[in-house]
């Protein structure tokens, strides 16, 4: 991955960090709830993704899929999330086919994986209920979509 592109996604999941930390800071509630699952486009299996799940009140939980698409949700540097209905985004970039160089720092942009829609959890129609304890939603994005 380039410089720049590793950047980018260091700098957008530090942005989510920053504003998971504050709704935490903030929070009186324990997360008293898990969620695992597994994320696929066009039924293979999406590895590094980000996964965001945007809760109706509280703090933002956030995970990143693992190379089979499976992945854990936390908030914060904490495990897990608070209980309630939560909209979902799920962003990935393939590696850019030339990395930055001296004469081209930035080189070749990286390119989504996924549909734009998806990055956006009030476009993607990801939604979900999480109940306290264990939970598991399995993201499957279809292509044609």
């Amino acid at each position: 991955m380039s410089t720049l592109v590793h950047r980018l996604t260091s700098v957008q999941l530090a942005g989510v960090l920053g504003l998971v930390a504050l709704g935490v800071a903030g929070c009186g509630n324990e997360l008293e709830s898990t969620v695992s699952g597994r994320v696929t486009f066009d039924g293979k299996p999406v590895p590094q993704a980000i996964i965001v799940f945007h809760p109706t009140q509280g703090p933002v939980a956030y995970g990143l899929s693992d190379d089979d698409g499976n992945y854990n949700i936390q908030t914060a540097s904490h495990a897990g999330l608070l209980k309630g209905a939560y909209t979902v985004s799920v962003s990935a970039e393939a590696k850019p086919a030339q990395e930055g160089t001296a004469a081209d720092p930035f080189g070749t942009p990286a390119v989504s994986l996924l549909p734009a829609k998806y990055t956006d959890h009030k476009q993607s129609g990801l939604k979900c209920t999480i109940n306290a304890g264990d939970n598991e939603f399995d993201i499957d994005l279809p292509a044609d979509s």
